[in-house]
């Protein structure tokens, strides 16, 4: 978005290559619409993306078979999609540097510095760059977040992440499932999810709370394989399949929004608030975020003051754009640790379309599908 918008970006990645991680990799309407708006939605379908239009959601004997995650007219155009996160952040970088982003791989930053005289001092060990806008994507357990707004202690923090919703992750194949296909079992203060992919393989992932890992210690096959236990239909799934290398979990996530107007850093993804990791919140925010920012600073001068107008009115789109999904992903999570029916509700919501339409615009966030163009309203009011 910035580069759009005519300034010059570099873009420091602490990785020197890539490196699987915990995600759904789920990418919800509005990750789709923003891949459009960058023009590689065409390349992502070309390189193995599938649609997902329906979730399977069971807890217990409740079964759902078929939840719609596309409903018109809200999802007429722009449909959830399946993909790989290893080839859709090729793509991404491979789009990034069409634009002329500067990509330095295998660079991670030390230490920031606020400058008297405007801009950003960004120390990293072997070299000192000053940049007048700072893009902070550095993840849900965000280093510099805490350094810059000053709202917590590192050690607050740390203590903290010791208990709450952990995350894990990892990859089958050789499951009888169709491309694109999309499962959700539920559990008291837990929940699996299955994607699968066009190329055969299926990602597992989902989020169980730490009152319950606690058990298992640092084993995930242990914990995992406790669930699947608890799960008949489940279990039937996997058991015939190949898993592909080893489970892998993260500490407890910080969920919430972590978006601060005093600072003139630009926070984007998990950095400035992490909801729902299954449902692609993460990646989603990110590539509305780089849309965002263009329209914030195209055909703009940018000085000491403007940047905190622009900063303040980002802060702003973005607080009211993602402010229902905040509140559903918590109410999903207070549901998940008192066990409550949300097969059920799910499915009196499905059998009254006006109630399903209004839980898909708001899950899945898309704006003027079919059109082409994303709008923010507080920017074009």
């Amino acid at each position: 978005g910035l580069a759009r918008a005519g300034l010059n970006v570099h873009l420091f990645e602490q990785r020197p290559a890539w490196r699987r991680r915990v995600c759904g990799a789920f990418l919800s309407p509005e990750a789709a619409q923003q891949m459009d708006w960058l023009g590689i939605l065409k390349k992502a379908y070309a390189q193995g993306a599938v649609p997902c239009a329906s979730l399977s959601l069971q807890q217990g004997a409740n079964l759902i078979p078929n939840f719609p995650l596309a409903d018109p007219p809200f999802d007429s155009f722009y449909l959830p999609l399946a993909m790989e996160r290893k080839t859709l952040e090729e793509l991404l970088a491979q789009k990034a540097k069409e634009s002329g982003v500067h990509l330095h791989l295998g660079v991670k930053a030390a230490e920031l510095y606020r400058q008297s005289e405007g801009g950003w001092l960004i120390d990293f060990s072997s070299t000192m760059v000053h940049a007048r806008v700072v893009v902070l994507a550095d993840g849900r357990h965000s280093t510099f977040r805490q350094k810059i707004n000053n709202a917590h202690t590192h050690t607050q923090e740390s203590v903290k992440a010791k208990k709450g919703w952990l995350g894990f992750n990892g990859e089958f194949k050789g499951l009888d499932r169709e491309p694109g296909k999309l499962s959700l079992y539920i559990f008291f203060q837990a929940y699996v999810g299955l994607l699968s992919f066009g190329n055969g393989l299926t990602n597992v992932s989902g989020l169980i709370h730490s009152s319950l890992k606690d058990h298992f210690k640092t084993d995930w096959e242990q914990t995992v394989r406790h669930l699947l236990k608890a799960d008949l239909a489940l279990l039937g799934e996997l058991s015939s399949a190949q898993q592909v290398g080893a489970w892998i979990g993260v500490g407890a996530l910080p969920f919430g929004g972590h978006m601060q107007e005093r600072s003139s850093i630009f926070q984007v993804g998990d950095s400035a608030g992490v909801f729902d990791p299954f449902m692609g919140e993460g990646i989603g925010r990110s590539l509305a975020s780089g849309e965002l920012l263009y329209r914030l600073f195209n055909n703009k001068e940018i000085s000491q003051k403007s940047l905190v107008r622009i900063h303040q009115k980002y802060v702003r789109v973005w607080k009211r754009e993602y402010k229902t999904r905040k509140i559903m992903g918590k109410t999903l999570r207070f549901a998940l640790g008192r066990n409550w029916p949300i097969a059920k509700l799910l499915r009196f919501i499905t059998s009254r379309a006006p109630l399903r339409r209004l839980l898909l615009k708001s899950a899945h966030h898309s704006r003027d599908l079919g059109t082409g163009v994303v709008t923010h309203g507080l920017l074009d009011g």
